[in-house]
């Protein structure tokens, strides 16, 4: 080969070679310049992806499936009334009515016993509940339910006198519950039989007159009337005194207010 086609074909390399690493370079900084981009855009889409997830003022709620759970809510009931719900001639608190709703009703239930003897609905009675700190308590107690049993000392003649403020009276009572920030659910109980007018109640009374008041009571203030007397009439054995009911006839009141409210 001639010296001049020696020097051609070395030019020729040269610039096919030198093309080559310029081709290199120039694919090298295409490639990284879109290696860029596709990082660029995958940081941006974090970014606005994060946004979604985090901005507050989207206020986006993730629902899964879950209710709240409300099984550890305690359901309060406040029993309201006169020695019948007190308990007098029980010879232990566990057996009066309210003890014995109280193993009717439950876990997740809390029965308490306010009542106190001698007591009337009326205000103008011997012993009006409203003033007793019974009454006090049993509101800032915050029930959930109320029973009230009240209306046997009322049956006493020199009581009785004042009947006419009875329905009034015994409406307040109701009013005065249902009040409550609780808003509980109110019960009003007629009272159960009594025998041989002991203590100066008159069981015809209660029957004939206190009962069709209460009636009265629960339809003008939509409450629930529980029929304490047709469970105990002509039922034998529930009274200890003829008056207060002993512990079996404590077990009646309890199974049928819990028939009732539960």
């Amino acid at each position: 080969m001639s010296r001049g086609l020696k020097f051609l074909l070395l030019v020729i390399l040269t610039v096919i070679f030198s093309g080559c690493d310029e081709l290199k370079e120039f694919l090298g900084q295409n490639n990284t310049a879109t290696q860029t981009r596709i990082e660029t855009n995958v940081t941006n889409n974090d970014i606005r992806e994060n946004d979604i997830r985090l901005k507050p003022e989207d206020n986006i709620t993730i629902d899964n499936g879950e209710k709240p759970d409300e099984s550890q809510k305690t359901i309060r009931v406040a029993c309201v009334g006169d020695s019948i719900t007190l308990g007098v001639g029980i010879p232990s608190s566990t057996d009066t009515y309210p003890a014995q709703l109280s193993k009717f009703v439950g876990k997740g239930w809390e029965v308490r016993n306010f009542g106190v003897k001698s007591t009337t609905l009326l205000k103008s009675g011997s012993s009006p509940y409203w003033a007793t700190n019974a009454y006090k308590n049993s509101k800032n107690y915050n029930p959930d339910i109320v029973i009230i049993l009240l209306g046997t000392n009322d049956a006493k003649h020199g009581n009785w006198a004042n009947k006419q403020h009875f329905i009034t009276d015994y409406g307040a009572l109701i009013e005065s519950y249902k009040s409550l920030s609780s808003q509980p659910l109110v019960y009003i109980c007629y009272p159960p039989t009594v025998k041989k007018g002991k203590y100066g109640i008159s069981n015809g009374r209660i029957l004939h007159e206190i009962i069709p008041r209460i009636k009265q009571v629960a339809s003008i203030h939509s409450v629930e009337a529980v029929d304490l007397y047709q469970a105990f009439d002509n039922q034998n054995g529930l009274l200890g005194d003829d008056v207060h009911p002993n512990v079996k006839g404590a077990g009646v009141i309890a199974n049928t207010v819990y028939k009732t409210i539960y």
